[in-house]
């Protein structure tokens, strides 16, 4: 009884299997801090979580979402210090962020004379 050959076979099926098995499908996560920085040109975000940072690369197709008003690249540098979620893939090492959602801007108080 030989079992090498029978052994070797299953390996290689294994191997080959691998080999020709396509790439799996992007994680999502989300992550959660305050903008730290906008980078217009190079439509990147920095978020920090206390002392941590994160960049993440926005995609062409990116949704920015204050509540229900969609935001363009050039308006989240009105919005630095605010929180903000961020839904991100990896690809090739960087975080690239498809959806970011914005903390609402904080109500201004009216004073009435006399209050």
């Amino acid at each position: 009884m030989t079992r090498t050959p029978l052994l070797t076979a299953v390996a290689l099926f294994a191997l080959a299997g691998a080999a020709f098995a396509g790439p799996g499908t992007p994680h999502e996560a989300w992550a959660s801090g305050k903008i730290a920085r906008v980078d217009k040109a190079a439509r990147s975000v920095v978020v920090s979580q206390g002392k941590h940072e994160m960049t993440f690369v926005l995609s062409p197709k990116a949704q920015l979402m204050q509540g229900k008003a969609a935001l363009s690249v050039a308006d989240l540098n009105a919005d630095v210090g605010r929180a903000v979620k961020v839904r991100y893939s990896i690809s090739a090492g960087s975080k690239v962020a498809d959806r970011m959602v914005i903390g609402a801007k904080p109500a201004v108080a009216t004073l009435r004379p006399g209050e």
